[in-house]
Formats: structure tokens, sequence, C-alpha cells
């Protein structure tokens, strides 16, 4: 008896050591693979698969950033997450995804949006219990840390801080070196997003979090089926005061512009053919917006906008 409590404690100081040592985030051969459920409408989904990797070095003003490249997936249907088995969907965005860079004194991760010069807050791992959140690319300021625990990487312990919403338990985490279990870039305290789970994170081809979904890390990347489209777009100015510029890298027809507010509302629509269109400000007050553009085949990609 007396040795079993031994091996516990021994046990017990080596998870501690193990989790007051920093896991920063990694600086190359990472991929993020996770799924997104958005509500379109009053009963529609846009299901999205998405794949977030690390590359080459680009500088951005002063700083030294890492590239995102993402691959997007999506589909028009119900609300799951984990698809069963995978489907053959066409890719509607592949390629330059923004910048991410790190200070690994403070433990805070940076983030620039693709198209934009406006450096963002992404993750802050220098937290305690109690602590609110500050405000984030993925955070508006309103959770807090309710516990601090561990999650085994399969060789090491890595600090998961368990979100707080008010007076509900959050199942969102953020776990060190890796990000939030929603995903690199999903909101925390989602509000327009009904569902998005981290499916999968490799670093140099070694899974280090998978959760229990069974494709979970079955790469895009690696799917001969998938057929590169290569469309994207721009929002600039981002923020704006009159009227910003939605810009293409090709001509299309029947595209369609939705703008939604902070409470999933749709607060603009409109068609257009071309490369450009020009949205003008209007009525819309200040705040957070998310600018969805689609054509005739399905989404193109989508943005955070800021009014200001």
């Amino acid at each position: 008896m007396r040795n079993i409590l031994i091996l516990f404690c021994l046990l017990a100081f080596d998870v501690q050591a193990q989790t007051s040592i920093y896991y920063p985030f990694p600086d190359s051969g990472a991929v993020w693979h996770q799924e997104r459920s958005v509500l379109i409408g009053h009963s529609d989904y846009y299901n999205f698969v998405e794949e977030f990797s690390l590359s080459n070095d680009t500088i951005i003003g002063s700083f030294t950033y890492k590239k995102l490249n993402l691959v997007l997936l999506h589909e028009l249907s119900v609300s799951y997450i984990c698809f069963p088995s995978r489907p053959s969907i066409p890719v509607s965005y592949s390629g330059y995804a923004g910048g991410i860079r790190q200070d690994i004194l403070s433990k805070r991760i940076y983030y620039i949006e693709g198209g934009s010069n406006i450096e963002y807050l992404l993750y802050d791992f220098n937290l305690s219990v109690n602590d609110t959140l500050p405000a984030t690319f993925t955070n508006a300021g309103t959770l807090t840390v309710q516990s601090i625990d561990s999650i085994f990487d399969g060789s090491n312990w890595r600090k998961r801080y368990n979100l707080l919403n008010g007076n509900w338990s959050s199942s969102n985490s953020l776990i060190e070196g890796i990000g939030s279990s929603r995903g690199l870039l999903s909101d925390l305290d989602p509000w327009i997003q009904t569902r998005a789970e981290l499916h999968c994170f490799q670093e140099d081809g070694t899974t280090l979090y998978q959760d229990s979904c069974p494709t979970g890390c079955d790469f895009i990347i690696t799917n001969n089926q998938i057929v590169d489209r290569l469309t994207s777009f721009q929002v600039y100015p981002n923020p704006f005061s009159i009227y910003t510029t939605v810009k293409l890298n090709s001509d299309f027809t029947g595209a369609a512009l939705r703008v939604y507010n902070s409470l999933g509302q749709i607060v603009r629509f409109e068609e257009f053919n071309g490369s450009s269109i020009v949205v003008e400000r209007g009525r819309l007050v200040n705040g957070i917006y998310l600018f969805q553009l689609s054509n005739l085949e399905g989404l193109i990609m989508h943005s955070k906008v800021v009014i200001e």
C-alpha cells in the first residue's frame, strides 16, 4: 500500500512538473484539421471542412510572421460535425489565409488576416483561474477561465484552460501550443457558428491532438479526389467608416454578398456580377460583421469586417 502511494505521488509530481513547462506555438510542420457548421437563414446550414497549415516566413510591417494557408471545403446540408465518411466536395478556397507570430516570453499569439495589415491578438496562454480572457480575434471578451488542467499529447502534458461564459460552463478550451478545441480561428464564444470542432492537430507528422471523430486526421491536402479552384476575395479598407470594397481574384456571374451582424442576422444582401463590389455603410452601426460571399456554385469565402 505504501509503495502504491509513493508511485501515485511520483506520477502526480511528474504531471505537475510537465505542466509547468510552456509549450510554444509551432513555427513549422503544423496542420490543424477542423469542421464548422454555420446556420444560414432558419434551417439551412453550411458545413465547412477546414485545414490550416504553416509555411514560410513573411514580413509584414516590422514583424516576421509564419504564413498561414487554408484549404476549405463546404456543402449546404443539415447540421452535423464529423462526416461519417469523407465526401468528395469541391474545394471552395485554397491559399493564403494570413500570418501568425508569437511572443514566447508573454505567451501570446498574434494573427493578421489575409489582405489586411491589422494585427489581432489570437491567443493568450498567460492566464490563471478566474481570469477574463482578453479581447482577441476569436473572443469578444466575455469568457473567463473556469479551471486549468492538462491534456496528454502522447509524450507531454500540456496546459488546458477550460472556459466559462457567464454562469454556464462551456465545452470550449484553450490548449497550450495548439490553440482552441473549437479550431484555430473559430470564435470561442460563437454568435453565428452553431458548432465547431478541432478534430486533429499534427506537428511534423506526429498527431498531438485528436478528438472522437474517426475521420479527424483524414487530411484534405493528401486527398487526390479534390480539385483546387483557387478562389478568394479581399475586403479593403478594413476597418472602414463610410464604404469598403470587396475584391475577387476573378470575374463571377451571379455572385451574392451577405452581411451578418453579431447576432447572426442578415443586415445586407447584394447581388452582383464581375470581380468587385463597393459596400456602403448606410445605417450599419459600429461593430464586427461577417461578410459572406457566394456564387452559383456555392460559398467562396468569408471574412470578419469591422465598422468604426
